[in-house]
C-alpha cells in the first residue's frame, strides 16, 4: 500500500525500490519510440543525439520533428538519423503539436512506449532502460502510464533540477527542490508524482490512446501537468524514477532559443 505525503507535497508519495527480477530477458523488452522534439538546438542538439545513441535499452527507436529551425538542427538531424525520420515542419508548433504529427507515423501506432525528448536534454546511457523498468518492473504497482527520470542541471550534474512535481491549493506547479539543491541521494526513491516535465517523459501506449496528447491550447505552459493530471484520472500512475537520469540544459528559461522555443512546466 502507498503511504500519504506531507500536506505540502499531497500528490507525492514514495513506493519502492524497482525489482529488476521482474524485468528479466525471458520477457519481450518493451518497444520505445522517442520523439525528439527540435527547433533552433544546433549548439547543444550533438550531445542529445550522442545520449541516443548511447541507449543500452536494445528495442529502441528514434524520430524527430523539427518545429520549423532557422538554424542548422534540420542538417543535424538528417545526418543523424536519415531523412525518413526527420519529420520537418513549417511553422513551430510546440511539443504539443510535433506529438501530433509523429503519432500520426505507423511506429507510434506500434511503440509501447513514447518518449517525448526535447533537443536540450541528454539521457544518461542506461536511461531509457531504467524508465522502462520502472514501467513494468515495480511489483504490485500496476497501470503505470507515465514515468519520468530524476533531471539534473545540464551543466553541474550535482544540482537537481526535477524529481517530479505536485501543485498547491490553487493548482499552480511546487516542486519540494530548493534552488541549486545539490543532490545528495535524498530523492533516490521511486516516487508516485502528480506530474513530470515533458523535457524527458516516457508515455505508455494505453495511456496515451486512453487520454489523448497533450493540448495544444496551452501552447507549452504547463501542458505537462495537464496530461499528467488527466492520465492520473484516467486511473494511470505518473512515476519519477531516480535510476534514470537526464540533463537539462533549460534553453528556453535561459533565452537561448529564437523566438517561440519549447517550452514546459521544468
Amino acid at each position: 500500500m502507498l503511504g500519504s505525503a506531507p500536506r505540502s507535497v499531497a500528490h507525492s508519495m514514495v513506493i519502492t525500490s524497482t525489482d529488476p527480477s521482474a524485468a528479466t530477458d525471458a520477457v519481450r523488452s518493451p518497444s520505445v519510440l522517442v520523439v525528439l522534439v527540435v527547433h533552433d538546438g544546433e549548439s547543444w542538439l550533438h550531445e542529445c543525439l550522442a545520449s541516443l545513441a548511447a541507449q543500452t535499452h536494445p528495442r529502441l527507436g528514434v524520430v524527430a520533428v523539427d518545429n520549423a529551425s532557422t538554424d542548422d538542427s534540420r542538417a543535424l538531424l538528417t545526418q543523424a538519423l536519415g531523412e525518413g525520420r526527420v519529420i520537418a515542419l513549417s511553422e513551430n508548433i510546440g511539443v504539443a503539436g510535433a506529438m501530433k504529427a509523429a503519432v500520426e507515423l505507423p511506429a507510434a501506432e506500434r511503440a509501447d512506449y513514447l518518449l517525448v525528448l526535447h533537443d536540450d536534454a541528454a539521457l544518461g546511457p542506461d536511461a531509457v532502460a531504467r524508465l522502462v523498468e520502472a514501467a513494468t518492473g515495480i511489483r504490485g504497482v500496476e497501470r503505470v502510464g507515465v514515468v519520468g527520470p530524476k533531471v539534473v542541471d545540464w551543466e553541474d550534474p550535482r544540482v537537481l533540477r526535477e524529481v517530479g512535481r505536485s501543485t498547491d491549493a490553487f493548482g499552480h506547479p511546487f516542486t519540494p527542490l530548493q534552488d541549486g539543491e545539490i543532490d545528495q541521494g535524498q530523492y533516490d526513491r521511486v516516487l508516485e508524482v502528480l506530474f513530470v516535465s515533458s523535457c524527458a517523459m516516457l508515455i505508455a501506449r494505453e495511456a496515451w490512446q486512453r487520454i489523448g496528447l497533450f493540448d495544444e491550447r496551452f501552447a507549452g505552459h504547463h501542458d505537462d501537468l495537464d496530461f499528467c493530471w488527466r492520465a492520473r484520472l484516467a486511473g494511470f500512475r505518473v512515476l519519477m524514477t531516480p535510476l534514470a537520469q537526464a540533463r537539462h540544459r533549460d534553453a528556453a528559461g535561459k533565452g537561448e532559443r529564437g523566438g517561440e522555443g519549447l517550452r514546459s512546466t521544468g
